[in-house]
């Protein structure tokens, strides 16, 4: 309750039903002067009716925490309600997005090639990237000049994969073995409070290794042709494209880290199991 005058005063209480007795006596011992209330007024305010649509209005909400910011959700949701046509179908399909993943099975028996697990290798590489960015805005809250180093070790993590998947003869099993092995290190880094440079080298190096591992691996799955390297780069980059712009503007205020980080883990393990 809010009495107006020259100054404002607040009358709450922690939990509903206020205690009358409580209020009348907390308003007597501060001595507060208004014409525009008297304690007589409270049980008039305080109406079953009034109590009933107050607990309507304050009943739990989801907090925003640093791993789930959910501010960003609402606003999206606004955008949604004033202006439907541009997320009519978007914004559903990114709320039923984890029910889809139910389906992914069928993919078994799509015929086995090496287009799906690069573009599926290329959204957790990108996915692991912006979450490490994310999460370290939200915990630091600054990022700035190492959005660079992100870049920067992601790229390193690519040469050094390329080199070690053309110099020996490996599983092509092997990078999404490493990929699922970072994924489930990833929140065990992120609570050790490493220095940020750190903790985007190892993070973003590692999956930048285990994308640039696939590269020649692809390739010589595909027995060493040439125009299949074009089609492997170009899964890998529309992989890349999509989960860049869904994880930063969609996936990690829906989601949370966690579960994208865990989505993105699923998107790993499918084509682990498809190859041979």
């Amino acid at each position: 309750l809010v009495l107006p005058g020259e100054e404002i005063f607040f009358i709450a209480g922690e939990k509903i039903p206020f205690s009358f007795d409580t209020l009348v006596a907390r308003y007597e011992r501060r001595k507060i002067k208004t014409l525009y209330f008297h304690p007589s007024l409270l049980p008039l305010e305080y109406n079953p009716e009034r109590m009933r649509w107050i607990r309507e209005e304050i009943k739990p909400a989801p907090l925003n925490t640093d791993p789930h910011p959910i501010l960003p959700f609402f606003s999206m949701w606004r955008w949604n309600m004033e202006y439907p046509f541009l997320f009519r179908y978007l914004f559903p399909f990114l709320l039923r997005l984890p029910y889809l993943l139910l389906f992914l099975p069928l993919l078994f028996f799509i015929k086995r090639g090496i287009f799906f697990p690069v573009l599926c290798m290329g959204v957790w590489g990108i996915t692991i990237e912006m979450l490490s960015l994310l999460s370290l805005q939200s915990r630091a809250g600054w990022v700035y000049h190492l959005a660079g180093l992100a870049i920067s070790s992601f790229m390193l993590g690519i040469a050094g994969g390329e080199i070690s998947g053309e110099r020996r003869n490996l599983s092509i099993k092997l990078p999404f073995a490493i990929s699922l092995l970072i994924s489930l290190s990833f929140p065990f880094l992120l609570k050790l409070s490493l220095p940020p440079p750190l903790f985007l080298f190892l993070v973003n190096f590692g999956a930048g290794f285990s994308v640039g591992m696939l590269y020649p691996l692809a390739v010589k799955k595909l027995g060493g042709r040439t125009v299949g390297a074009g089609i492997i780069y170009g899964a890998d980059l529309l992989g890349g494209a999509l989960a860049s712009f869904l994880t930063s503007l969609f996936l990690f205020s829906i989601y949370g880290a966690w579960k994208v980080l865990f989505l993105s883990g699923i998107y790993l393990l499918l084509p682990f199991l498809m190859l041979y």
